[in-house]
């Protein structure tokens, strides 16, 4: 495991290999410095010799005075705290893919901190590359904004703003494991107490305002540090301030801090940590006050699908802007609950139930092709994957409505058209299985992929009559108006099965070619990922008795394994007879009938074996049953 810092200028390498030394020291790791050069470049061409000469003349430097202060401390036999070591890595890149060889090269070594410098009049790719790392790499991130003292480290006070936030309590952990240990940079005389304020900003509600705000400032230090804030030198301030800003302000001017780490979810957010929360005058004064931003590491779930997307980046095409702007506008307007929707759900769902009605398949197909529910639930889809809650509600209410509408119809038709009854086409509905859940899950991932493509478009006629959306709502319908419960639920699970799983296809498909959002605010990722939550337990629910159905529609054995045992020794008790096979076929007065074949000699004793068997079979099943035995005549032959 390693602390790994990203060196892009040489001015700045002593600094920034100091700040990953204060981490790496604190956190007990080594320190990998990473330092992008062309891949044209020979391995001895600057700066990478100037940045490793560099980070030896610091880390030696900061070995003589972790000496030295063993020495001032009167303990000459008490060896020096060791070093971490550091090694510089040249990391060759082309073009744009800068970025993308760091990010390769911090997951290689295994990385636990990546420790980053952002300027503020950076622009192009200076710009571009810290933004990327901090947004993509998945080890927890300290983002810098390096003071007027870029030489150095020191790290004796440190200031942490919370509310609570998971961001935040990394940033006090970070701090805390910082502030334990002495700073050697720091003469003895000089070195005033270590430690950590962690700093809530109350508004001035009233004369509680500062009590309010120490407890809940306790309750974020407990979730950091646990019970005894005191031990890892972590103090709570309480500011009472109408503005953030200004009262972070004020703190940082009354105290002697060397660092303030600010907890940030995203790229902007830390943006606006370093670059607008403290003026520029506090910023450029000789104190040589250095701004961070902390950025947990991302959860295992988030890694795993940057992982996947990235993966799906590389193997399938993405979407250009005006391609992903596009299928957006086309989604949004072909989801809106409206005239046209209304008058092809009330078509379809008359198609569908008069096809089923008459039993015809053909009809039945051609009821899939009008229903228009398909591009709404592609539309929840996409909802999910973009955080888009518009056309999550838009869509949503036009597949519920759809569904009602669709419902009611069928029910309608049922009770007023005369009909034989439930058919063949209604009971298979009403009997779905595992296969049908695959079956939408993979239209689903059809339908949006094709959505996607213009040139595919031609595709979703067929994907429509694979995931029939309309035909189980019909057949549900007329089942509720012949009171058939049993089919109707059948039917009614058949299409909510569809709805689950065309969307987590959908999702998927849409997800894989590029339609997913750059960023997402707290709010709308926490929707969306309850929502895949919701929508994958739904399935797994589902599951469960669709595997049921599906097992017990697959043909069984028609005899017992143990029944067969006694039927084959009865059989054996006779010389020269023995079993073929047994057959069991119902009777039409409901009385299984069993035929015996079995093969014997001619002059082997077959008498009496019917009634044996009738009274075995009987015994076993406890109930009646006819026997049929036939016989294959086997003769030998010599010479």
């Amino acid at each position: 495991m390693a602390v790994a810092v990203v060196i892009t200028s040489q001015s700045e390498a002593s600094a920034m290999v100091g700040w990953a030394w204060q981490c790496a020291r604190a956190r007990g790791e080594d320190i990998v410095a990473l330092l992008p050069i062309s891949k044209d470049a020979a391995e001895d061409a600057e700066p990478l010799p100037s940045v490793r000469a560099a980070v030896s003349d610091y880390t030696d430097s900061h070995a003589r005075m972790a000496a030295a202060h063993v020495e001032a401390e009167d303990h000459p036999d008490d060896e020096p705290e060791p070093c971490p070591k550091v090694e510089v890595l040249a990391v060759k890149t082309s073009g744009d893919a800068v970025g993308d060889a760091l990010l390769a090269a911090i997951a290689e070594h295994g990385t636990k901190l990546l420790v980053l410098a952002k300027h503020a009049k950076a622009k192009g790719d200076e710009e571009a590359l810290p933004v990327k790392l901090f947004r993509e790499a998945a080890c927890m991130v300290l983002l810098l904004r390096l003071g007027l003292e870029t030489t150095g480290a020191r790290c004796q006070r440190i200031l942490v703003p919370t509310s609570g936030g998971p961001h935040a309590t990394e940033a006090i952990k970070l701090a805390s494991k910082i502030t334990q240990l002495p700073d050697p940079t720091c003469a003895i005389d000089e070195a005033g107490p270590a430690g950590v304020d962690a700093l809530y900003i109350e508004p001035a509600i009233g004369p509680e305002a500062e009590m309010v705000g120490r407890r809940l400032l306790d309750k974020a230090i407990k979730r950091a540090v646990g019970d005894k804030p005191s031990e890892h030198k972590v103090r709570p301030v309480v500011e009472i301030a109408k503005d953030f800003r200004k009262g972070l302000s004020r703190t940082v001017e009354r105290g002697s801090y060397e660092l303030v780490l600010i907890g940030a979810a995203n790229q902007w957010h830390a943006r606006k940590a370093l670059f607008s929360m403290i003026p520029n005058e506090v910023l450029n004064d000789e104190t040589g006050l250095t701004l961070g931003v902390v950025r947990q590491p991302k959860p295992l779930m988030t890694a795993t699908a940057e992982r996947v997307r990235q993966l799906f980046s590389r193997g399938i095409p993405q979407l250009e802007r005006e391609d992903r702007v596009s299928l957006v506008e086309r989604v949004q307007n072909a989801s809106q609950w409206n005239v046209d929707f209304i008058a092809l759900i009330c078509l379809s769902t008359a198609i569908a139930t008069l096809g089923l009605m008459q039993n015809s398949t053909a009809v039945v197909i051609g009821a899939m092709l009008v229903a228009p529910l398909m591009t709404p639930l592609i539309g929840c889809g996409l909802a999910v994957v973009q955080g888009n809650g518009f056309l999550m509600r838009n869509a949503s209410k036009s597949v519920l409505l759809g569904f009602l509408v669709a419902l009611l119809l069928a029910m309608l038709m049922g009770m007023i058209i005369p009909h034989a009854g439930l058919t063949g086409e209604m009971l298979s509905r009403g009997k779905p299985n595992a296969l049908d859940l695959a079956v939408a899950l993979i239209s689903g991932i059809a339908a949006a992929y094709a959505t996607a493509r213009p040139n595919l478009l031609g595709a979703l006629p067929g994907v429509a009559i694979a995931a029939a959306l309309v035909p189980p709502i019909a057949t549900s319908g007329v089942a509720l108006a012949h009171g058939d419960l049993v089919t109707s639920a059948g039917a009614a699970m058949l299409f909510f099965t569809n709805i689950i799983a065309i969307v987590l296809g959908a999702a998927a498909a849409l997800f894989a070619v590029g339609m997913q959002a750059q960023h997402l605010h707290a709010r709308e990722k926490r929707w969306t990922r309850h929502a895949i939550m919701g929508l994958t337990v739904g399935a797994v629910i589902l599951s469960i008795p669709l595997i049921y159905f599906l097992y017990d529609s697959l043909p069984k054995p028609d005899i017992n394994e143990d029944l067969m045992a006694e039927i084959q020794e009865v059989v054996d008790e006779r010389e020269g007879v023995s079993l073929s096979t047994i057959e069991k076929k119902p009777g039409k007065d409901a009385v299984p009938h069993y035929t015996v074949i079995i093969t014997a000699k001619e002059n082997a004793n077959t008498s009496l074996l019917g009634v044996e068997l009738d009274q075995v079979i009987e015994g076993f099943t406890d109930q009646p049953c006819r026997v049929l035995i036939k016989t294959e005549l086997t003769t030998s032959s010599s010479e």
